[in-house]
């Protein structure tokens, strides 16, 4: 690949057109991403539009156009949309703050999308705020080449939203589906979810800064008890309290597919991390779980940590700020029986510090670097001759910084028995 596979230009310079455009003509192989940005919303005229759009045709090396805070006309959309369609390079397609006034750019380049059989990737923010796009955003929705839509910091309401849940119903291709920021409200996230229902490729959907809450959350629940793709759900504030959690949890309790869910900043409360505790002790197939900022106290956390040792999933697990020491006391009781969870995020230091300064193990950072280094190794030996193999090689791989291995010295003080050899 050349060193040189990026130009970031400026439409607000003099010649920028002519010398991008040579390059394209001659099919430069050193350019391949390009990004036309603008500091003042600049409007591309007809022929600016026109002559971009001739040399893209021509291009055979260009796999990525973003354009910025770009104006293009209702005649300028007509040039771009054919270029657009009938590109075979092209594989990205970002669009920031693009929108004309009457949304011609949208039409036209979903129009290009469903023709096009190259582009994979799709990138529209502050775009799309016209909720008659409606029919436009349908058309995306069937394209059959597209794995990743992020459509973010738009407006997109519910009568929107079933467009685009009828095409999700049958679509095969997408895998990535991200609405970031786009005021959706419990019914537009209900008709959403009745789109994903049935859907069958889609893994990561972000529905993360709406404005959406528990019923929305209860028509994603009981999506969540039907789908069987989705492996990545961000809720990310939005409104979301103990009642949706609860939703959440009863989901948990039969899917077999989610294995990240992230919570941070809603309203869960004590009674929400309680039930969603409750069904990670069934659920084993969750790995992921972020809730800082949702109002959690002191009796939520203990309880949260109480369920901690008959968890057989979770490896990694956000908190955020935990008001009080007995909290962290509490998860490190939990921990001590818990073989799984490697990763704990949160606030506060997880490790302590000795009289210098310097990092120092702390309970909650011995257990989790165990559980990194296979403590379950220990627990599920039942040869001690296996065993040895299978924990020294753990060893070399896992060892700590100061050079003392987790597991080793886990080994050495659970279970001493298994050095005496004299008898064998």
């Amino acid at each position: 690949m050349p060193s040189n596979t990026h130009e970031d230009t400026s439409v607000d310079q003099e010649e920028w057109l002519p010398a991008l455009c040579r390059r394209l003509n001659a099919n430069d192989p050193s350019l391949v991403k390009i990004e036309l940005s603008s500091a003042d919303g600049h409007t591309l005229n007809d022929h600016e539009t026109m002559t971009l759009s001739d040399s893209l045709r021509k291009s055979k090396q260009v796999t990525r156009l973003s354009l910025r805070n770009i104006k293009i006309s209702k005649r300028g959309a007509l040039f771009l949309g054919p270029a657009i369609k009938n590109t075979t390079s092209l594989r990205t397609l970002q669009l920031e703050d693009c929108v004309d006034e009457q949304g011609h750019v949208a039409d036209v380049l979903a129009m290009a999308l469903f023709f096009n059989r190259s582009i994979e990737t799709l990138h529209v923010r502050g775009s799309w705020d016209d909720p008659n796009r409606a029919v436009s955003l349908g058309f995306l929705m069937h394209t059959a080449t597209l794995t990743e839509v992020r459509i973010c910091h738009n407006q997109i309401d519910a009568t929107l939203v079933k467009v685009i849940a009828t095409g999700l119903k049958t679509n095969t291709s997408l895998r990535i589906l991200d609405f970031t920021d786009n005021g959706m409200d419990d019914q537009a996230v209900a008709e959403l979810a009745s789109g994903l229902a049935p859907n069958s490729a889609i893994e990561f959907l972000s529905l993360d800064f709406n404005a959406f809450g528990d019923v929305g959350v209860k028509a994603l629940a009981d999506m969540l008890a039907v789908n069987s793709s989705i492996t990545e759900l961000h809720l990310f504030g939005n409104r979301v309290s103990a009642t949706g959690a609860e939703h959440l949890a009863a989901a948990l309790e039969s899917n077999s597919t989610l294995q990240s869910l992230i919570l941070s900043f809603n309203q869960i409360g004590d009674r929400g991390v309680v039930a969603l505790a409750e069904a990670l002790t069934v659920n084993t197939t969750l790995t992921k779980i972020w809730f800082p900022s949702n109002s959690i106290g002191f009796e939520g956390m203990q309880a949260f940590a109480d369920h901690l040792p008959h968890m057989k999933g979770l490896e990694q697990l956000n908190v955020g700020l935990l008001l009080s020491d007995e909290a962290k006391e509490a998860l490190v009781e939990g921990l001590k029986s818990n073989l799984n969870l490697s990763v704990l995020e949160m606030e506060q230091p997880i490790y302590e510090e000795f009289e210098d300064g310097t990092p120092g193990g702390g309970d909650l950072d011995f257990y989790l670097r165990l559980n990194r280094s296979g403590r379950r190794l220990v627990r599920d030996a039942k040869v001690p001759s296996g065993l040895w193999a299978d924990i020294l090689a753990g060893t070399k791989e896992h060892a700590r910084e100061d050079g003392a291995p987790d597991v080793l010295h886990y080994l050495l003080r659970e279970k001493p028995e298994l050095l005496d050899l004299s008898s064998r």
